[in-house]
């Protein structure tokens, strides 16, 4: 009726899109995982998929202790946080760009393995001599470690929280979890396994995603946002966002 038109609920439109989230969930081939994928130069967030999941018309019976489900009710790209493995490297680069004057004529050798203080490294492969360039081109674990264990832990913690790794972000009023680092556990071990992403490393995926927009946009990205409008029975637009843009996480230079 007339009331239920003029008092009742709003339309919302979100920025996700269904197809992509579709592909992207079918690629996770039942790992557990998340996949976010963000245009940094608007913050429309388009792939924020999470798994396990299930179909909300169909739910199944969920026992606990089901580690099939583990996880099912968390939005991991949101509210999680992982090992980051290799995508770390990133910013251990950005620290290194701009804390060791001669990274470019650096070269670093790698036999598969690198000791590093007390510890040995490892690499999937001996990626032989490289540059510092080499180096991020095919991971190698060996060249990070060194360079996190030469800036020191505090240079490691400075660049954690310089790119936004540590920030809490709000997604349409949800707030992001926290990353978390402990580059002086375990002594010069832990350091440079921290400089590969392992160790004590616990990264908040959107996070990284915000700081990967960052480093393609000339050092400032797009802050992400879910939706995109409401709109009335009326036809009345609320809501409708803006971009905003994060502080600068990385220069441009770097």
């Amino acid at each position: 009726g007339a009331d239920t038109f003029f008092s009742g609920g709003k339309d919302l439109y979100l920025t996700i899109d269904a197809d992509v989230c579709a592909a992207a969930y079918d690629a996770l081939n039942g790992h557990k995982g998340t996949v976010g994928v963000y245009n940094y130069k608007t913050g429309e967030i388009i792939c924020m998929v999470s798994a396990p999941a299930y179909d909300p018309a169909d739910p199944p019976v969920i026992e606990d202790g089901d580690e099939t489900y583990d996880g099912v009710y968390i939005n991991r790209l949101i509210s999680s946080t992982f090992t980051p493995g290799s995508t770390f490297k990133l910013i251990t680069a950005a620290a290194a760009l701009d804390n060791i004057s001669d990274i470019h004529q650096r070269t670093f050798e790698c036999n598969g393995s690198t000791k590093v203080g007390q510890t040995t490294v490892t690499c999937v492969r001996a990626h032989g001599t490289l540059t510092f360039e080499d180096a991020l081109n095919v991971s190698c674990n060996g060249a990070f470690a060194q360079l996190a264990v030469e800036m020191g832990s505090s240079v490691m913690e400075e660049y954690v929280d310089k790119t936004g790794l540590t920030d809490k972000y709000s997604i349409n009023g949800i707030r992001t979890a926290a990353s978390s680092f402990d580059f002086e556990a375990d002594g010069e071990t832990g350091l440079a396994w921290s400089g590969v992403g392992q160790g004590k490393d616990l990264v908040n995926p959107c996070a990284l995603m915000i700081f990967c927009g960052a480093a393609a946009n000339g050092g400032k990205a797009a802050q992400p946002y879910l939706i995109q409008k409401t709109e009335s029975a009326l036809g009345i637009l609320s809501l409708h966002c803006m971009t905003r843009h994060t502080v600068r996480l990385i220069s441009k230079k770097t």
